[in-house]
């Protein structure tokens, strides 16, 4: 932001980091061989949750409102 205001006045060693960096637009793909004979361990499956996580729709611990007289816990482990 700073180096934006300054426009020329800033020094050539740093004006670059005021132009935007405009990223191209990325794709990946990734792919998977099955082995019939280990199926259904190398079979591609769609998570059970992934169309309610994906939408916005699951609800997760921290999405629900805290009740009066809430407790919270936690496992405490130990060698001793």
């Amino acid at each position: 932001f700073y180096l934006t205001l300054l426009g020329e006045k800033a020094s050539e060693r740093v004006r670059s980091a005021a132009v935007p960096y405009v990223r191209p637009i990325s794709s990946g793909q990734q792919s998977f061989g099955t082995t019939p004979s280990e199926y259904p361990l190398t079979k591609p499956m769609t998570k059970t949750t992934a169309k309610l996580q994906a939408s916005g729709e699951a609800q997760y611990t921290d999405d629900i409102l805290k009740q009066e007289g809430e407790l919270y816990g936690a496992f405490v482990t130990t060698t001793q």
